[in-house]
């Protein structure tokens, strides 16, 4: 397996919570220093660019929270993202998938400008419960259809949105894109 086969990784669209919290103990993935990385903002309305669902290739999507994998390798070097729903490669450099990712050449401005929530993989993967009801509708009915795999935290409730608001202390370091690489030095 190549760091940029998406198909060799748990994926369920519109999951992207889920899909981070098994990419965080993948062990295809050679990087030993992993984070989950929650990307919002107060009004729950960032624009994220080259994302796979944009219905013209490179447009952003308005996503009301994102979230993302970044490592770093053993020796140190820089770090990489996995956005398995992104059209960018898997394992994109940082620096180039914030580019990319929020190059602000749209003109969205402030109100949709990301903050990051940087919560090791370890903690990340005891911490977070989803009993996947944000994607119910009023009626009980899928919004979107469901991963086939177990819950996240064996169906105890969800903690999903405290992850999301980033005004709550749950776990992490919250910060700016300006604050992002700092926060990713300390771990």
């Amino acid at each position: 397996m190549t760091d940029g086969d998406r198909a060799e990784h748990r994926y369920q669209a519109f999951f992207c919570e889920e899909n981070v919290w098994h990419l965080c103990a993948d062990p295809a993935i050679p990087d030993p220093v992993r984070a989950a990385v929650f990307i919002s903002n107060e009004a729950r309305a960032v624009a994220v660019a080259q994302q796979r669902i944009a219905p013209i290739p490179g447009f952003p999507v308005v996503w009301d929270y994102h979230v993302v994998m970044m490592s770093r390798p053993a020796d140190g070097a820089d770090w990489r993202v996995w956005d398995l729903d992104s059209t960018l490669p898997m394992g994109t450099p940082l620096a180039h998938w914030l580019d990319e990712s929020f190059g602000g050449a749209w003109g969205f401005g402030e109100q949709h400008a990301p903050r990051f929530r940087v919560v090791e993989a370890g903690v990340y993967r005891t911490t977070l419960q989803s009993d996947r009801g944000h994607m119910r509708d009023d009626d009980g009915s899928w919004i979107q259809p469901p991963p086939s795999w177990a819950l996240i935290g064996a169906g105890e409730g969800s903690n999903l949105m405290r992850f999301v608001d980033m005004d709550d202390a749950i776990a992490g370091t919250v910060t700016t894109r300006d604050g992002l690489a700092g926060v990713l030095a300390s771990l």
